[in-house]
């Protein structure tokens, strides 16, 4: 998987060395480079990062849908909800909110038009991402940690102090409210 970790959302996942050859991918990341991220976002932590650009390995286990991310909504050191993203390889994101104890959360329209019997089994792991994420999340007034299970093993993906840069339109009126009112400043 090759990023800019001073960028957001320029992320190509390459399955042979000959594709880094490629002139459109080499377009991409010259412009991602050039990119000045926080003049766009003016999210402080992208100020001063000298643009770059990482390889990590690709957690991809065969599945056509790609890896789900589970994305926790921390605020002073305590899980609300996690976002759990899923079929983001094929095209068609699907975003689904839970609290703690495996509830959906209707936090936006995906949620809001499922039935309202809908159940989803808890995934075994969860509670131990749980774990992972309060303790990594302590003294922060909100932080996102985004993490991953492949083959009965978590692996952290990031750490993010601004959602969607602070601009997500897929809440409503009830949840900014209630996602705001956990913010607790000095």
């Amino acid at each position: 998987v090759v990023k800019c970790p001073d960028d957001s959302g320029t992320v190509y996942v390459c399955r042979s060395k000959d594709e880094l050859r490629h002139k459109n991918l080499s377009d991409m990341f010259t412009s991602a480079l050039n990119r000045k991220y926080f003049i766009e976002s003016r999210e402080w932590p992208y100020k001063d990062l000298t643009p770059r650009i990482i390889v990590e390995e690709d957690l991809d286990d065969g599945r056509s849908e790609g890896i789900t991310d589970y994305k926790l909504f921390c605020f002073n050191g305590i899980v609300d909800n996690i976002m759990v993203v899923r079929d983001r390889a094929i095209g068609t994101p699907k975003y689904f909110h839970f609290s703690k104890d495996w509830k959906l959360l209707r936090y936006n329209r995906l949620g809001r038009a499922l039935p309202n019997d809908y159940v989803e089994k808890k995934p075994e792991f969860i509670d131990e991402m749980i774990e992972l994420a309060e303790t990594i999340s302590r003294g922060v007034d909100h932080v996102r940690i985004d993490m991953y299970e492949m083959s009965g093993h978590i692996f952290f993906g990031e750490y993010t102090l601004y959602s969607c840069g602070g601009y997500e339109t897929g809440f409503d009126k009830e949840t900014d409210i209630h996602l705001g009112s956990l913010i607790k400043s000095i």
